[in-house]
Parts: C-alpha cells; sequence; structure tokens
C-alpha cells in the first residue's frame, strides 16, 4: 500500500507541473503579462512567463496575445504536452512617414468617440483575481491574495462597481513605519479601467493639456501613440505613457502609464510634515499597465491591472522607501442574469483587516490555478515567514 500511495503522489505532482507552461520569445526570453483566455476563462502570463491550464476545459480552443508578438490559437489538448509555446515577434515600423498625414491626436479622438461600440456597455458580473503585496527597503512586509465578485454598471463616464470579497487570504504588516494599504480591489477597478472611465489623456476635457505622437505600428494592426504633458511647467499633469490602438476599430487595448519622477518630486518639495510623531508618506512614483481583452461578443473589457506606487517614509528623520504592487486578473465574466452586489468591506480599513473574509495565513501554499507566482512573490512571503518566527 506505501508504493501504492507513492504512485498516486507522484502521478499527482506530475499533472500538477504538466498544467504550468512557460510563455518565451524565440530568444528564449519570457513574455510578461500575456492575455491567455478561451471564451469561458482567462489568465495572462507572471513575470517568468509562467501561466497554468487546469481551469480550462479540454475542448477549448485557447488564445494566447501579447501586444509585441503573433497571436497564437492553440486547443487545450496540444497545449497540455507542450512545457514551452514560443511566441514570433511582431514586426514594428517605426516611421512616421509609413502613413502620411496621420494625426495622433485626430485618432485618439476618434477612439474616445467609439468607446460606447467597442467595450461592452451593459452591466455584468465578473470574476477576479486580486493579489498585493508590500515591499519596505526591499524587504517583504505584507501579502493579501482575493477572489473577488465585481459588478459593472451600465457604461456611463465615471460610474463606479462594485466588488465582493468570495474569500481571500492575507498576512500581519510587518512594516516599521506602520504603513498599511486600504482600498483593496474596488479603486482598482474604479480607478484603472482608465478606458471606460476616460480619465487622463482620454479625458476630453484635459486632453488639451497633452502632447500625443505617433510613435510607429505594429504587424498593421495596432497604432502605438505616446503621450507627455504639453507644457513642462505643468506640475498637475504629472504622467505619461503609451497607448496601443487597434487599428480597424480603434479600440484601445493596452495604455501604460508612468509618473514624471521630477514633477512627483516638484509637488512634494511643497508638502510640509504636518505631525513628526508619526510616519508620513510621499509618492515617488508610479507606475500603470492596464489591458483589454474581448469578451464571447466580440467587445472589449478590462481583463489586466498591474499597478505599483513607490513611497518615500519619514520618521523622526529616518527614512524608508516602500513599493506596493497589485495585480488583478479578470478570469470570468457573466453577461445574463447578472447580479447587482453591494461591496462587503470597508475600502478604508487596511485592506488585510478586512477580518470578515480573509483569512490570516502566514504559511500559506499556493493554490490558486489563475495566476502563478513569481520567485519574486515567493521570496516576499519568504520575507514574511521569517519575521513572524
Amino acid at each position: 500500500m506505501r508504493y501504492l500511495a507513492l504512485f498516486i503522489i507522484f502521478s499527482v505532482n506530475q499533472l500538477v507541473y504538466a498544467q504550468e507552461k512557460f510563455l518565451f520569445s524565440k530568444e528564449a526570453n519570457p513574455i510578461v503579462y500575456a492575455n491567455i483566455y478561451s471564451k469561458d476563462f482567462g489568465t495572462v502570463s507572471n513575470e517568468e512567463g509562467v501561466f497554468e491550464i487546469s481551469r480550462f476545459h479540454d475542448r477549448d480552443s485557447i488564445m494566447i496575445s501579447h501586444i509585441g508578438y503573433h497571436r497564437l490559437t492553440i486547443s487545450k489538448k496540444q497545449l497540455f504536452l507542450l512545457d514551452t509555446v514560443y511566441l514570433e515577434p511582431n514586426h514594428i515600423v517605426l516611421n512616421e512617414v509609413v502613413i502620411g498625414g496621420f494625426s495622433a491626436r485626430d485618432t485618439l479622438s476618434k477612439a474616445i468617440s467609439r468607446i460606447s461600440n467597442n467595450y461592452f456597455v451593459d452591466p455584468y458580473n465578473s470574476l477576479g483575481l486580486y493579489r498585493q503585496h508590500l515591499v519596505e527597503d526591499e524587504i517583504g512586509v505584507e501579502m493579501a491574495e482575493t477572489y473577488v465578485l465585481s459588478y459593472h454598471p451600465k457604461y456611463k463616464k465615471n460610474q463606479s462597481g462594485q466588488a465582493k470579497i468570495l474569500s481571500g487570504k492575507s498576512t500581519k504588516n510587518y512594516s516599521e513605519f506602520r504603513l498599511q494599504t486600504v482600498g483593496g480591489v474596488i479603486p482598482i477597478i474604479n480607478g484603472t479601467d482608465v478606458v471606460k472611465n476616460q480619465q487622463g489623456i482620454l479625458n476630453p476635457d484635459v486632453i488639451e493639456n497633452y502632447q500625443s505622437s505617433f510613435e510607429g505600428i505594429i504587424d498593421d494592426d495596432f497604432y502605438v501613440i505616446s503621450f507627455k504633458a504639453k507644457q513642462e511647467a505643468d506640475i498637475d499633469t504629472n504622467r505619461y505613457g503609451k497607448l496601443y490602438i487597434e487599428k480597424n476599430s480603434l479600440a484601445i487595448i493596452q495604455v501604460e502609464i508612468n509618473s514624471d519622477k521630477e514633477k512627483l518630486s516638484r509637488i512634494n518639495e511643497g508638502l510640509e510634515i504636518i505631525r513628526a510623531d508619526i510616519p508620513e508618506f510621499f509618492t515617488a512614483d508610479i507606475q500603470t499597465i492596464v489591458k483589454y481583452r474581448k469578451a464571447k461578443n466580440g467587445k472589449y473589457v478590462l481583463s489586466f491591472v498591474y499597478a505599483v506606487n513607490e513611497l518615500l517614509g519619514i520618521y523622526k528623520g529616518n527614512t524608508k522607501n516602500y513599493k506596493s504592487n497589485v495585480k488583478y486578473i479578470m478570469t470570468d465574466i457573466k453577461t445574463k442574469d447578472v447580479e447587482k452586489i453591494k461591496s462587503n468591506y470597508d475600502a478604508e480599513v487596511p485592506f488585510i483587516l478586512q477580518d470578515k473574509n480573509m483569512s490570516s495565513n502566514e504559511f500559506w501554499f499556493e493554490n490558486n490555478s489563475e495566476f502563478i507566482f513569481s520567485n519574486k512573490e515567493r521570496n516576499i512571503l519568504r520575507d514574511i515567514e521569517n519575521q513572524n518566527q
């Protein structure tokens, strides 16, 4: 019987590893945050290009897409037999002469006007995985992960959705300056869906504050448009980045946003430390990647958010550097029998303290099939475990 048990354990481990795949370029570089989805389920590759396929159905046709590579469609049965998937790079033309008379500004204006045509505008529910961690001076001090049911109301500019924690787990917070993250998934869903909410350069009311430029075209399929503040002295317009726009539909399928560190520094210089007896925190950098993918009806929906917020903490003459990292992966979407929900947590309370819906797990194991932990995240958990001893 002992040999049978060992055989069963060995077989299960083989199956688990067979479900984990690597996504690489032809040069053997990992392809990070690629959309990997079928008509019923979606995930993304992690920082090492690793993804998991156990949630896909055996008969699924799986689409693998990344803005820099040729899209690949493959069956789960074919994918199961592979250890590594290689994608061919897209051809990028970086010459404005290729498109005579192209206007980045006009293209952006048209893309904004077509939001209601290109994106899912009726109410829907989505299921997703939300993961966040906090690092203090390169040492992990907090991590939380939740499965979330969200309600997205009928499309209207600045219309807010709701999110309900279904289950989750969190560590304690070991920040020396007691920095704790608040908000959780609601600000991510409402605040980073920059296309449907028409934020920043996509806001017709402030588009005049930005300068947009054509950067190139990818495989004759996607325009690449960069943006930055029109006036260098305008410190309130402190974001720059890139938009990737589908050529035929003018759907914005990816947005990359960075903060102007020099402008943030100037803003921070104008701030005063109000109380010396408690830590003060100042934003040093913000980076965001927002991705969209097509739903069953061919309309685009929010599929992935990656957000990093770097902070400088000051307390009693000492300083510490913080990096808050958030990822949200939309895994499932429901468009029929849509359920209106009410959020079951307080966005003003530190996210890891949502005791009703989150279990505290200092020594947790990876048990999700939506988004594989990266080595960096494993190291952060190891840091936290060491501080708990």
